[in-house]
C-alpha cells in the first residue's frame, strides 16, 4: 500500500499512514526506511537522513531502501547530510 501511495505521488498520505504504523509499534525499521524514501523524494534530506539512521539502528535487515534512495536526484546531498551527523 505504501509503495503505491509513493508511486502516485501521494506523499502526505504515505507519511500519515507510516506515522500511524509507527505509533502502533508496527515494524519500525520498515516504516523509517519508507519514510526516508518519501522525505528524500520531497527534498527533505535532513528528515530522510534521520529516518535512514533510525531504520539501520532498528536493525533493518532489508536495506534495499538505500538503493531506492540512490535514485533520488538529491542523493549526494543526503549522503553529505548523513556524514555530517
Amino acid at each position: 500500500m505504501i509503495p503505491i501511495m509513493m508511486e502516485r505521488g501521494d506523499f502526505d498520505r504515505a507519511i500519515s499512514k507510516l506515522q500511524e504504523l509507527l505509533n502502533k509499534g508496527v515494524n519500525r525499521p520498515f516504516c523509517h526506511a519508507q519514510l526516508a524514501i518519501v522525505h528524500a523524494r520531497q527534498g527533505e534530506l535532513e528528515k530522510a537522513a534521520e529516518d535512514v539512521r533510525k531504520a539501520l539502528a532498528g536493525g533493518s535487515v532489508n536495506q534495499s531502501f538505500l538503493v531506492l534512495l540512490q535514485q533520488s536526484s538529491s542523493v549526494a546531498v543526503l549522503w553529505e547530510t548523513l556524514r555530517s551527523c
